[in-house]
This record gives C-alpha cells, sequence and structure tokens, in this order.
C-alpha cells in the first residue's frame, strides 16, 4: 500500500481515524491516497464569513444584537464542525468524516437544532460529475472567503453539501474547505481517471474473449487444421449457449444456417 499524502493541516492522526472509519464500516478493499483536514484560515473564514456584512453595516447593528444568541451558537457549531472534519480520497471512492462535540442543552440559541456525534458520506469517484476551483484570492476581504474545491455529485448523494436548494436531496455539490485547491482537485481527477481504467478493462475482457481461439469443443465438428470463419463462427454460439445467454433452439438453428454455408 503507497503511502497517503496528508495536506491542509493534515496530521498522521487524522489519517488513523480515515482508517479506523475503514475498519468500522467494513471496508476492507480501498487504498487511501490523500487526507485533508480543514485548514485555520478555513475555520475562520467559514465560522466568520457570514456575518461580515452585518458587522460592516451599522444598520444591521440593531438586528445583530438583538439575534446576538443566535450568531453566537451559528459560529460555535460552525467552528466546531470545521475543527472535525476530515477529507479523504481513496482509489474507489471520496469520504467525508465530521466528528464534532457541539450542541446540547447548554446551546445559547434554543432555536437552533443539531446533533452531536459523528457523521460520514462517501461517493465513489466514477459518479463525479465535475470539479471546480476556488482560491481564496487577495484584498482586504481575502481572511473572511474560504478556500475550497467544488465537486458535481449526483442527485441524491450522500456527499451532497451544497446546492441551490435547501432540501439535501437535491443538493448536486460537494464543497471541500482545502488548502491548495488546484492540487485538490488534480488529486481527485487523476483517481476518478485511474478508477475508471480497470472498469473499462473489464468490461472488454468478455469482448475479446470471443475473437479468441478456443479449442475444439465437444459437438462442434473440427474441419482439419485450417478452421475457416464458419467453425470460428459456430464455437462462439456453442460458448453462448454453455454461459445459457442464448437457447438451444436458437443454437441449433444458428449452426444449421452456419453449416448450410460450408
Amino acid at each position: 500500500m503507497s503511502r497517503a499524502t496528508l495536506l491542509s493541516g493534515a496530521k498522521h492522526t487524522h489519517l488513523q481515524k480515515a482508517q479506523q472509519y475503514l475498519i468500522d464500516n467494513g471496508i476492507y478493499d480501498e487504498e487511501i491516497i490523500a487526507v485533508w483536514c480543514i485548514s485555520t484560515e478555513n475555520i475562520k473564514a467559514a465560522s466568520l464569513g457570514p456575518f461580515a456584512a452585518l458587522v460592516a453595516l451599522p444598520c444591521f447593528w440593531p438586528h445583530l444584537v438583538c439575534l446576538s444568541p443566535c450568531v453566537i451558537t451559528n459560529y460555535l457549531v460552525t467552528k466546531e464542525v470545521c475543527e472535525g472534519t476530515i477529507y479523504v480520497l481513496g482509489r474507489k471512492n471520496l469520504y467525508t468524516i465530521i466528528d464534532a462535540e457541539v450542541g446540547g442543552s447548554s446551546s445559547p440559541c434554543p432555536c437552533v437544532g443539531f446533533t452531536t456525534g459523528r457523521d460520514s458520506a462517501m461517493q465513489e469517484l466514477s459518479a463525479i460529475q465535475g470539479i471546480a476551483v476556488n482560491s481564496r484570492g487577495e484584498g482586504c476581504c481575502s481572511q473572511l472567503r474560504t478556500s475550497h474545491v467544488t465537486i458535481g455529485v449526483p442527485f441524491g448523494s450522500p456527499l451532497a453539501n451544497h446546492g441551490k436548494s435547501g432540501d439535501q436531496r437535491l443538493n448536486t455539490h460537494f464543497v471541500m474547505l482545502v488548502e491548495e485547491p488546484e492540487k485538490a482537485a488534480r488529486l481527485i481527477r487523476e483517481a476518478k481517471e485511474q478508477f475508471s481504467k480497470p472498469i473499462e478493462a473489464e468490461i472488454a475482457v468478455p469482448v475479446n474473449a470471443m475473437m479468441m481461439e478456443r479449442p475444439p469443443i465437444a459437438g462442434v465438428p473440427n474441419i482439419g487444421n485450417n478452421e475457416d470463419d464458419h467453425v470460428n463462427k459456430i464455437r462462439k454460439l456453442k460458448t453462448l449457449l454453455d454461459e445459457e445467454l442464448i437457447t438451444v433452439e436458437e443454437y441449433e438453428k444458428k449452426k444449421a444456417e452456419i453449416l448450410d454455408k460450408i
């Protein structure tokens, strides 16, 4: 097994958590390529960014004061969830694992509902529909913008966490808050391409096998050492019959038609 790459500030403990997740879920045929955690810069941007407009515009300050319990709760929840999130890229799937201890009776805002504990989701690489990169950029507000990769996933994907709809089932994007998003996108694309290759080869095997010469089969005439196309066709028919892909009647009918041409 090749050594996994630790990115965006991820440490060996994050890799161990990813490995334990695979074991706990009975995923023994996966190989971890890379692990990311959410950096301090992205945690700050994700936690404080949504409130930048409220702080910058004095007309919103009264609303900010009235909603301060909800604002504080939202900040604490977002920060804790980001700190407990890791992203894992495997040879076959992309995973997100969230282990956050937030909420409970001590929440300053009773109207915000959330759970405590571990959440996780995964998506097969072959189902990824597109990858976009969004760097943090520069400027006075750059520290309040996240650096992330946006990945297109199918409707209903458990990995989807972003979209135009409030309904989770209709979301079609997965946002990874990572540093060096260009590198993350490249690793995911390469893993997706490598995962697709064995599938294509596996599909091609039966087709190629039909074109290979086969030894004489019982019940099929063998015309000397120079077998012509007619005999090869009969052997292919016999193979299809043995694999129950055609019926005996279809086999006998097609064989008779080929023998009539010899």
